[in-house]
């Protein structure tokens, strides 16, 4: 199954197999497999919700003992402190706003833990899980080993380089992965970046393939509530681009150890992204305010209707404290007004390709 999409990222050729080992016949280039998963990224390359040795321990608990267990024990490092950030199924839940999946090939881009993976794998006939992260890769490889999921695939590669054949997809997901990867590619303006990650998925689809984007609005609530963004600081969403590229490189660590310490990690109004999806050759088909987060799907509520918000706004307003009354009676006025796209703090998108 995975090696009749699997390309050399150098020349775009088809690889032959050899053992662990996968040959251009072109350029020459080699690619191990390591542990069953094909390789095309630095293994030692790492990011993570918690640190590496935790993750390298993890995995090792994982084979020992189960998957399930070893995030147990982990369970106090995870966002949230919670299992559920990993396990919990429910957090691919807006595959319900696409149409029937049944006889689909999906690609999940930057998996992760593999949660999304493992959520859409009962629905659709395959899914492909690429993360770059090498650990990460490799306790999904676990999991489906576990699992027993034989719909389900791992590679072990960069996001923006993906090793994949073009046009075999009917469903791309990034969840949580378009604001970083101009971070990652340092080559030219972030949203040029942007765009062209974009695209280049586009061409990985089938004509009329589905995209998925689960992302922060720049100018939610949140943001003017004072959410840290992804430089570690809170209202540089809200900051012209110049003006928090000066900021971060000023207050955040995190972006002065990096080689290029500029903003980089752009993301945009809901008016925003919808220009952005269609430059990079999508139409944008349906939008949600989803709420708590992309992360945790619980509420999607379409941006295309006032009421649907205001509805939702109001069912949460019981049971309150009266300041935070007073604060949904003003969110449900914004609402009917037709801000909606303003107030909600994330979104998920759904483009097809056009």
């Amino acid at each position: 199954m995975i090696a009749d999409y699997l390309v050399c990222p150098e020349c775009g050729q088809g690889l032959e197999s050899c053992g662990d080992v996968l040959t251009c016949p072109s350029c020459r280039q080699r690619f191990p497999v390591r542990e069953g998963v094909p390789s095309f990224a630095d293994p030692s390359a790492y990011w993570g919700e918690i640190g590496y040795q935790e993750m390298r321990q993890t995995n090792e608990a994982a084979i020992a003992g189960g998957w399930e267990n070893a995030i147990r024990e982990i369970e106090p490092l995870l966002p949230n402190r919670s299992v559920s950030y990993v396990a919990d199924n429910n957090r691919a839940d807006w595959r319900l706003v696409l149409p029937s999946m049944a006889n689909w090939r999906v690609l999940d881009l930057g998996a992760g833990w593999g949660t999304l993976t493992f959520a859409l794998a009962p629905f659709c006939r395959e899914i492909m899980a690429l993360e770059g992260v090498w650990e990460r890769a490799r306790f999904v490889e676990i999991r489906r080993s576990q699992s027993g999921m034989s719909n389900v695939s791992v590679i072990h590669a960069d996001a923006c380089r993906p090793p994949l054949a073009t046009g075999v997809f009917d469903l791309t997901v990034v969840n949580g992965l378009l604001e970083w990867v101009a971070l990652r590619n340092t080559g030219g303006d972030p949203r040029d970046v942007q765009r062209d990650f974009l695209a280049r998925l586009g061409r990985l689809l089938r004509p009329g393939g589905w995209l998925y984007v689960g992302i922060e609005n720049r100018i939610g609530e949140a943001s003017f509530r004072g959410a840290v963004d992804h430089s570690g600081l809170p209202y540089t969403m809200l900051l012209p681009r110049a003006m928090a590229r000066w900021h971060v490189r000023r207050k955040s660590p995190e972006y002065r150890a990096q080689a290029d310490s500029r903003y980089r990690t752009y993301t945009y109004s809901f008016w925003g992204y919808r220009r952005l999806l269609r430059e990079a050759g999508f139409e944008l088909v349906d939008a949600y305010w989803v709420h708590p987060s992309y992360n945790l799907p619980r509420h999607l509520i379409p941006l295309d209707s006032r009421h649907a918000a205001a509805f939702y706004l109001h069912s949460q307003a019981y049971g309150r404290s009266m300041e935070r009354l007073l604060l949904g009676t003003a969110r449900r006025m914004l609402v009917r007004m037709g801000a909606a796209r303003l107030l909600a703090s994330n979104f998920c998108f759904v483009g097809q390709r056009i």
